[in-house]
């Protein structure tokens, strides 16, 4: 296309740009003082592509612009800080609470992660089937099983009072109830946790605080389907004779009891051998006990079905 008359081909290029040049000043000073985070950058991108050599010479844009211009560069590195701190990703050992809130009932165990590599903190266990491991302390949902927490056992550095709290620290002064095995369980223990305002009720070992006078009574001969008790506050040490005694601390129950059944081997007047149901007074606190324990937790069940397989790289 010819040159407008009276003008050179040259001279439009040097209007063309420095027109650019003005509208690129334009822009800067536009964006200057704006946090140019990935979701800003599209306007900026609009605001180059958008400009062509008819709407050059538009008027300049109002001072309400869509994102805030910050005033000094302390704005800018606080306002860069708070998103990075937002997206930020927890450590993958803290996934396990952040994306779940138990419900009240919880129980404390341990697991085993078959490994027989090269590892200082490896156990061993002749009595399980993956005789050697990896040793974890799991905090799960008494009914369903879920792993809230978890800690590795190395071999050094916590004692069991540590481990309980440090892994109940989350979830103090909520009214959470515990249920735990005699490995960890203490008079010393539940009276620690009842400070910070969780319940516990499991299996004790007498030997660790329980009242002399109830160590004397086990030691004796006790009948079949007896319950006794002795309690300090709202705690009760209970034992309760069913093949053996069994014995347990709690201040979530008192020492009521309540019918159950269980089968017994019977001999008949043939000598043939049968199974009948028998009904006993059961302490609640042993009920429940086994019910959110399960003998075997839901979270071994799962780790025992789907197994742990290492490939080397």
């Amino acid at each position: 296309m010819d040159a407008a008359p009276g003008t050179s081909s040259g001279t439009q290029n040097k209007g063309r740009k420095s027109r650019k040049a003005e509208e690129i000043a334009r822009i800067f000073d536009l964006y200057r003082g704006v946090n140019l985070t990935p979701s800003k950058i599209p306007d900026v991108v609009e605001a180059f592509s958008g400009s062509s050599d008819d709407d050059l010479e538009a008027d300049e844009p109002e001072n309400d612009v869509l994102y805030e211009v910050s005033s000094s560069d302390e704005d800018i590195s606080s306002e860069s800080e708070d998103e990075s701190d937002e997206e930020a990703p927890a450590p993958p050992r803290e996934k396990f609470e952040s994306v779940y809130i138990p419900k009240k009932e919880l129980s404390l165990d341990e697991g085993t992660m078959a490994w027989r590599g090269r590892l200082s903190f490896k156990v061993y266990n002749p009595n399980k089937p993956d005789k050697y491991g990896v040793k974890f302390y799991m905090l799960a949902e008494g009914k369903s099983g879920y792993i809230y927490k978890f800690d590795v056992y190395c071999g050094i550095g916590k004692t069991t009072v540590e481990t309980v709290m440090g892994l109940m620290a989350p979830l103090v002064n909520k009214g959470y109830h515990l249920y735990m095995d005699n490995y960890y369980n203490s008079v010393s223990l539940t009276e620690q946790l009842r400070e910070v305002g969780v319940y516990t009720c499991g299996t004790l070992r007498l030997q660790r605080g329980a009242p002399k006078d109830l160590q004397q009574i086990v030691k004796g001969k006790m009948a079949t389907d007896t319950t006794v008790y002795m309690r300090k506050d709202n705690t009760f040490v209970i034992v309760w004779k069913d093949k053996r005694p069994v014995s347990v601390i709690t201040n979530i129950h008192n020492a009521d009891t309540t019918q159950a059944q269980r089968r017994k081997c019977v001999r008949k007047g043939d000598g043939r051998t049968g199974v009948e149901i028998v009904k006993m007074n059961k302490p609640k606190a042993i009920v429940d006990y086994n019910k959110f324990m399960k003998g075997r937790p839901p979270h071994h069940q799962v780790t025992g079905d789907y197994r742990f397989i290492v490939t080397p790289s």
